[in-house]
């Protein structure tokens, strides 16, 4: 009877390993290099550096404050 349990625990932990934990780490090597398609090599921070110089983001993030701001007190 335990063994059934473990079995499901298992099958569980498979799966969300192959469908989230790989695809995220995945996306996370990814958000370090630089190129296109086959192309692809060690860039460093310079993606994250141009994304946090970027005056569309800071804009993105400043209204999803406000919003955050507003829409959670009226929420509750």
């Amino acid at each position: 009877m335990n063994r059934w349990g473990w079995g499901f625990v298992a099958l569980g932990i498979v799966l969300i390993s192959i469908f989230v934990f790989f695809p995220m780490v995945g996306a996370l090597v990814m958000s370090f290099q630089t190129g296109k398609g086959i192309n692809m090599h060690f860039g460093g921070l310079a993606n994250y550096r141009r994304l946090f110089h970027d005056q569309t983001v800071g804009k993105a993030l400043g209204n999803t404050f406000i919003y955050l701001i507003i829409q959670v007190p009226i929420m509750l």
